[in-house]
This record gives C-alpha cells, sequence and structure tokens, in this order.
C-alpha cells in the first residue's frame, strides 16, 4: 500500500525529474497490494527492432526492460528526465567512485556514482552507455528508470562535460543519453521516439492492458499521426538550459462544451489565451492550472477540494459516477480525456480514507514543489493521466549530439486514441448509469485502442469508413452537393422536354390562326414543294403557283384569269409575311386551294416584276354549272 509519506512522492517527483541541475533522481515505487504482472509481457513482439513491449502498473507508472551487461532489469519509463538511473549490482559495470551523481528520493537522500555498461533497449545496442549507478535496491523488482529527454538535460551529462573538458573522459559523447547514443549510430534511422500507454478500467481487476513504445518505428495501424501537425517544442533559454524538456503550447481546454479562459502564461513569449505544457509519461497525475482542475471538479455536486489529501497534496474529492467531459486543443486539434481519467479510481492510488464512491480528480492544481522544478519554463505538466489519451510521438531534432548534417527543429505529433461516445459507454459500465451521446468533433482524427496485437480498434479509427468520411467531410459533402444538383438538372431537363409542344400537320382547308399563314414563309432559294388539287369539273389540274418563285416572302394564292391562267391578285401587301393593316379586312374564302367562281375577274395592275404574264383581256369568267366538285385530298406538306 501506499503509505501517506510514498504518495507525497507524487507530488514531489515533479521536483526530482524535472530539476537535474539539482539533482538525478528516478520513479521508484509500488502501487498497491495487487499482485505485480509481470510475466512475459517484455519481450519484442514478433522480433521487431525498435519496438518493446511497456507495462501499466495500475495506472501510476509504466515499466519496461532493458539489459545492462547480460543481466535484465525493469526500469520505469520517463519522457521527463533524461539519465539512465539503475539500482543494485551490475556485474561488470565500470564505476567511476570519485565522481558522484547526487539522488534525491522523496524520503531522504542517496549518492550513486557515475559508471559505464553495455546497454540494450528496443532492439539496439549501446557500448560503454554512461548511467547512475546507485548500488541498493529501493523497491524491488523495479531496478530503475530510463531517462527519454534530450541529453542537455542530464544530470550525467552535465558531469561528463567539465570530465570531457579537462581530458579525464573521452569521447566526446560519453556522457549522452541511450536514446542519443542510439540515433547517432543509427543515422539513417529516423530519431524520434513513440509510445501509447494503456489504461487499467478497474481497480479490482487482473486484466493487464498493453502499452507500446518505439525508438524510429511507428506503430502499426497508428500510421495516420504523420499528417498531425508538428507542434513546436519550446527552447530553453541558454542560463537554464538543463531543464529542457518536451514542452508544447496549449491551444484551448474545455469541459461540458463550455471554453476555459487560461490565465496569462508564466513563461514570457507566450501568446494571450495559450500557456505551455511539459510532456511527462513518468508523472502520474497532471499538474494543471488551477483553471483547468476547478472548470473540471468545482462544479460537482458533492466534489470537496481536500487540501492534503493522506499526505498527497491537494485534490479534488468526486462522486465515482460523475462522468467529466474535457478537452484539450492542440496544433487546432481536440484531443478528449476519457471520463475514467478524469475521474480517477482511489483504489489505484491505494487511498485508504474515502469511500467506496468517492474518486479523486486526476487532474491534480499545480502544487508548489513543481512549479518550482518548471522554473517558469512552462505552466503545467501533462503527465500519464493526460498521455494514456494519445498516441505520441517526439522527434528529437537537433536534441541529438551529433556532428552530422544540421537536423530539423525538435517537434511533438499527437493522435487522439479516446473516442468521446466509446468512452462513455466504458466509464458506466465500470461505474454505472447511463452513457451519454457525444456529437463528432470538428476535424477529429483518432485511433481507438483494443486491437489484440497493438491495442487498437478500428470501429472508430482512421482506417474506417467513417472516420474517412469524417476526415474528409468537406470533400464528401461537395461531391454530394454536385451529384444531386446533376441529378435535379438532369430531371428538370426531361420534364422541358416532355412539355414541349410537338408541331402538327393540320389540313389547308382549316383556318389559320389569326395574324398567321396556314404555312411557313419563304426562306430564301427555290421553292420545290408540291401541291395537287382535284380536277375541275370538265378541266385538268393546275401547276403549283409556287414554283419558279424568285419574289417576295410569301405570295398569296392568285386567280384565275378569262384564259384559266393564274395572275397576281389586285390587292398589293406590300411583299409582307404580314397582313397589311392599312387596307380593310378582307373575310377569308374559306382558304380553299380552289379559286373563287363568283366574282368577275380584276386584272392585277401591271408590275415590271411580276413573274406572270400580262394580260389585256377583261372578260368575264363564265363558271360551269352545278356545284363545284368535290376536293381531292388536302395538301400533305406545305414545307
Amino acid at each position: 500500500m501506499f503509505s501517506s509519506v510514498r504518495y507525497a512522492a507524487l507530488a514531489l517527483l515533479a521536483t526530482e525529474l524535472l530539476a537535474p541541475a539539482a539533482a538525478v533522481t528516478f520513479q521508484a515505487r509500488q502501487v498497491h497490494d495487487l499482485p505485480r504482472k509481470l510475466p512475459g509481457y517484455l519481450s519484442r513482439r514478433d522480433g521487431q527492432i525498435g519496438e518493446v513491449q511497456v507495462q501499466d502498473e495500475s495506472n501510476t507508472q509504466y515499466v519496461t526492460e532493458i539489459i545492462v551487461n547480460g543481466d535484465t532489469i525493469e526500469v520505469s519509463i520517463d519522457a521527463g528526465s533524461s539519465d539512465l538511473n539503475v539500482e543494485g549490482t551490475v556485474p561488470g559495470a565500470k564505476d567511476l567512485p570519485n565522481v558522484p551523481i547526487a539522488v534525491d528520493f522523496a524520503e531522504g537522500n542517496e549518492t550513486g556514482v557515475m559508471s559505464f555498461a553495455t546497454v540494450e533497449f528496443a532492439g539496439h545496442t549501446v557500448q560503454n552507455q554512461v548511467f547512475n549507478h546507485v548500488p541498493v535496491l529501493s523497491f524491488p523488482p523495479l531496478s530503475g528508470l530510463i531517462g527519454l529527454g534530450p541529453s542537455v538535460g542530464s544530470r550525467l551529462w552535465m558531469t561528463a562535460q567539465s570530465l570531457i573538458s579537462s581530458g579525464s573522459l573521452s569521447p566526446a559523447n560519453a556522457g549522452d543519453s541511450v536514446l542519443d547514443r542510439i540515433f547517432q549510430e543509427n543515422t539513417s534511422a529516423p530519431n524520434f521516439i513513440s509510445f501509447t500507454l494503456g489504461r487499467e478500467d478497474d481497480a479490482t481487476s487482473s486484466a493487464t492492458p498493453t502499452s507500446v513504445f518505439t525508438v524510429g518505428d511507428l506503430i502499426p495501424g497508428y500510421e495516420n499521426i504523420s499528417s498531425m501537425p508538428k507542434l513546436d517544442v519550446i527552447n530553453a533559454p541558454t542560463a537554464v538550459q538543463a531543464a529542457q524538456h518536451f514542452t508544447i503550447l496549449v491551444d484551448g481546454f474545455s469541459v461540458g462544451g463550455q471554453a476555459v479562459n487560461f490565465p496569462q502564461s508564466v513563461v514570457p513569449g507566450t501568446p494571450s489565451g495559450k500557456l505551455v505544457a511539459v510532456l511527462d509519461s513518468g508523472f502520474t497525475f497532471p499538474q494543471v492550472v488551477p483553471a483547468i482542475a476547478n472548470a473540471m471538479y468545482q462544479n460537482i455536486p458533492g466534489a470537496v477540494l481536500n487540501q492534503n489529501l493522506e499526505g498527497a497534496g491537494e485534490f479534488f474529492v468526486v462522486p465515482c459516477g460523475t462522468e467529466i467531459d474535457a478537452i484539450f486543443q492542440f496544433g487546432g486539434n481536440w484531443y478528449p480525456i476519457h471520463a475514467l481519467d478524469a475521474n480517477f479510481d482511489s483504489g489505484f492510488a491505494g487511498l485508504t480514507n474515502l469511500a467506496d464512491e468517492q474518486c479523486i480528480g486526476a487532474f491534480q492544481p499545480i502544487q508548489d514543489d513543481a512549479t518550482a522544478a518548471l522554473e517558469g519554463l512552462a505552466d503545467m505538466i501533462l503527465g500519464m493521466a493526460f498521455l494514456r489519451n494519445t498516441y505520441t510521438l517526439l522527434n528529437y531534432g537537433n536534441f541529438v549530439d551529433s556532428n552530422a548534417d544540421v537536423r530539423q527543429a525538435p517537434f511533438v505529433q499527437l493522435l487522439s486514441v479516446t473516442n468521446q461516445n466509446q468512452s462513455s459507454i466504458e466509464f458506466h459500465q465500470i461505474r454505472g448509469g447511463t452513457a451519454k451521446t457525444f456529437a463528432p468533433l470538428p476535424g477529429a482524427q483518432s485511433v481507438d485502442p483494443s486491437d489484440s496485437g497493438n491495442n487498437i480498434n478500428n470501429n472508430n479509427g482512421v482506417n474506417t469508413v467513417g472516420s474517412w468520411i469524417q476526415s474528409h467531410l468537406a470533400i464528401v459533402i461537395g461531391v454530394s452537393v454536385g451529384v444531386v444538383v446533376l441529378i435535379l438538372l438532369i430531371i428538370a431537363f426531361c420534364c422541358c422536354r416532355r412539355r414541349r409542344p410537338v408541331q402538327q400537320y393540320q389540313n389547308i382547308s382549316a383556318p389559320a390562326p389569326m395574324g398567321q399563314y396556314p404555312y411557313p414563309p419563304y426562306r430564301g432559294g427555290r421553292n420545290f414543294s408540291t401541291a395537287s388539287v382535284a380536277p375541275l369539273a370538265g378541266g385538268g389540274g393546275y401547276d403549283d403557283p409556287f414554283r419558279e418563285t424568285f419574289g417576295p416572302e410569301h405570295i398569296p394564292l392568285a386567280e384565275r384569269n378569262a384564259q384559266g391562267n393564274f395572275a397576281q391578285p389586285q390587292r398589293a401587301y406590300a411583299h409582307s409575311p404580314q397582313p397589311s393593316l392599312s387596307v380593310p379586312y378582307d373575310p377569308p374564302r374559306g382558304h380553299s386551294p380552289q379559286p373563287s367562281l363568283s366574282a368577275p375577274y380584276d386584272p392585277p395592275l401591271s408590275r415590271g416584276h411580276s413573274p406572270q404574264p400580262s394580260y389585256s383581256s377583261s372578260s368575264l369568267y363564265d363558271p360551269p354549272q352545278g356545284p363545284p366538285p368535290a376536293a381531292s385530298d388536302p395538301l400533305i406538306d406545305r414545307h
């Protein structure tokens, strides 16, 4: 069990790990009385170089195995420090007893010495690797801590520089960290690490979640992290370069959909409305500004701020059944916090003075010791309870101590691994109550950890159709709108064609519409249309009156003269396809193709351009006796 003093180590851990100029320390603590679950989980999966399995110790620390001079030991991994610390006996280690390295623990103080050994880690072997050798085991079977930070933040590195300058130690990289040496010896490989931290959902469960750590490789199924924004690492001033960590800007934070206003950052030059945070996988409870902690817990019915919870410092005590919807923002992307990380089971921490229905707020108001350890270089520390919600990539860039070409600046990439809806379901399955439903976050890209191999769940991950649609929502909407518009245009076109009037041919004897003619006007050129009319009684047919017509566009039917030939009508039409409005209306004569037989013939005036011959006779036409013969079939085609 954690004693009160042991638990106080959690609040003091930031000071120990984040202040290497004063001391080099490591996190070595037992969590609670549950059996340690350390069987064969530490072997590399499928022998893949650069990847190791990491064990979750009750959501309060993460351990892995390294080999030192042939002996396998268990160490916790810590992105907030830079030194390799090994406790106990190390056969064949090359100790330098005259080079002490001060180590501060939560209780008291011990001293180790600078030492060298062959170290194997994540499939890489490094000869003559410097480490801090502390001869006594404090909390077996845990044997130390491996720091993942840059070399400039290492106490060993700082001590080695003076020895190298005096010629007492060589080569020049003798004091570099394990990761730095790995990157130097593998110049063709990318100089980054990546990791996921698993979660135990229930303090009474024996289930062991899987965490994965890689060097220079991406975890299969999480490749989409390469498309996430590169978050710049804020460089520490030269005067306090030993306090350099993976420090990034926090753009925003919300609880229950309500944005939280940030106070002014303590880091000079930080844009208004933003804060600076250190990413630290060795810190159990994130240390956050009071504005964030208050927004998460203060308004929960029954919540109480305990000023010194069993000697662990200031914590909010909250009802275990309260779901907390908290989201951080980095680089314009939102990162939800799992409800089980925001509302933390006190059984994991070994607290004994809380009721069964009481839990603690894992996002702790930043303690004075943590504030002092940050030395004004950051506003808060985002530890394990935050990092369980991301797949984290730390690129070391020019942090690597190398004579090679200048590398790019270091950066961080984060990929969300928490789905809000799934988080709500899992929370209420364990704590009781009804799950909530959340709308998708804008621009969200995430991977859910539940696949058997890498703790990945593709049901909500970036490799599913649903997530692909979500990540390409603008394109999907644009294409969909275009398809709908195209379909509507096709429908409209078909409707217009269906309603378009079809030209029908009518009998020539039908009355023409007012102001129109029963046939289209002449369009120039020869008119080759033909017509037939039944012969008159006792007479023959007549020729087409439009044949060889080169005159006006339209010539009305002519009347026969005394000789039976056709001549121009007497009335002038000014050659217009429309009837003249200046003459009296003359009612139609039935539009018959036969000429009228009841009126005397009135010869037209002589016109120079008329294609018809001039007639001098003015004799009257003598119509035949009896009714006129019936007309034959009407004109079939007037075109």
